[in-house]
């Protein structure tokens, strides 16, 4: 990661931090269905490393909104993803397909009453390992239905663009 990316993320987290200090209350949320959720998508997938056509991908979640700061909502989201079937040029590396489990923390601020920005972190359970980071933005599109954009990416595997069908209960 480049300095001025480095800079840019204490700056967000210092006024992200800041910004929680002079907040209400926090609100941990009951632990009830209407502050559950779960959804699907496809991903437009890229693997690290020469030679690796991009290939589409799905996934699929569940998860709980649990804690609460003024406008800012966090959720607990779990899921299962597959990469798609990357094509390698060499002849003796035919194709890889990464599959797995993950666990996030999910960060959603409202802009409108039915447009959001969110990010993510957490880890997962694949091939690749290591982290999941990502961000995006959520359009609610009935009460019960939204939709997101998103890039992430998590071990060897980016997911160039990501849209999730959410369905809150």
């Amino acid at each position: 990661m480049s300095y001025v990316k480095r800079m840019l993320v204490v700056v967000a987290a210092g006024i992200g931090w800041a910004g929680l200090a002079h907040a209400n209350e926090p609100e941990f949320l009951d632990f009830d269905v209407s502050n559950m959720y779960y959804g699907g998508g496809l991903s437009y997938n890229s693997l690290s490393g020469r030679g690796w056509d991009d290939a589409v991908g799905a996934q699929a979640f569940g998860g709980w909104d649990f804690f609460r700061f003024r406008d800012l909502t966090v959720a607990g989201e779990a899921g299962v993803f597959t990469s798609g079937s990357f094509s390698h040029d060499h002849t003796v590396i035919r194709s890889d397909s990464i599959e797995g489990l993950y666990v996030n923390a999910l960060a959603k601020y409202p802009l409108t009453d039915s447009l959001w920005v969110q990010g993510r972190a957490g880890t997962n359970f694949s091939d690749t390992g290591g982290g999941m980071i990502g961000g995006g933005i959520g359009l609610r599109v009935t009460p019960a239905v939204s939709v997101r954009f998103e890039a992430a990416r998590y071990g060897d595997v980016t997911s160039l663009f990501r849209v999730d069908a959410v369905v809150t209960f």
